[in-house]
């Protein structure tokens, strides 16, 4: 597993007082680095293998003030799905999955988790499941994980 990203300024800046600088280095390090990983990467794998590509905060879904993070999620969710096409049954079978705000240590900590969110065991076994070819998901390229009440989704949360 490889964690690459970042979500910028704690301060959470909109896009009209981002610096040219600040979104250079959010394209560097939200897309930039995937783009180097899935290319050093994929080819490494077994044709019958899988990479999983995790990406948080859905482009679909508007959060204020996170506007780096999610143009470069809608990036790479396109270069995603676009070497899914690419590959199309002659290498590893490869997954989008599309995250929500999930329960973590640090949430939990300060009592900032909600139920309704996917902890991050939910969110490994689902992986683990795609990678095993396993389950009713494991054909569909992209899919959604936002709430447990709206469950595995192939289709954008409405």
């Amino acid at each position: 597993m490889i964690t690459i990203g970042d979500w910028g300024s704690p301060e959470r800046t909109g896009i009209l007082d981002t610096s040219s600088g600040e979104w250079e280095r959010m394209i560097a390090a939200n897309l930039t680095s995937h783009f180097h990983a899935l290319r050093t990467h994929t080819p490494l794998l077994k044709k019958d293998g899988a990479l999983v590509h995790l990406s948080g905060c859905s482009p679909e879904i508007p959060y204020p003030f996170s506007a780096l993070v999610k143009a470069t999620n809608a990036a790479k969710k396109s270069l995603v799905r676009s070497l899914s096409a690419e590959l199309d049954g002659s290498g590893p079978r490869v997954h989008e999955l599309v995250i929500g705000p999930n329960c973590t240590r640090p949430r939990a900590a300060i009592g900032a988790d909600n139920p309704g969110w996917f902890s991050a065991e939910d969110i490994g076994r689902h992986a683990a499941r795609l990678i095993a070819g396993d389950g009713p998901y494991a054909e569909a390229p992209l899919q959604y994980l936002i709430t447990r009440v709206q469950g595995v989704r192939t289709s954008p949360p409405q």
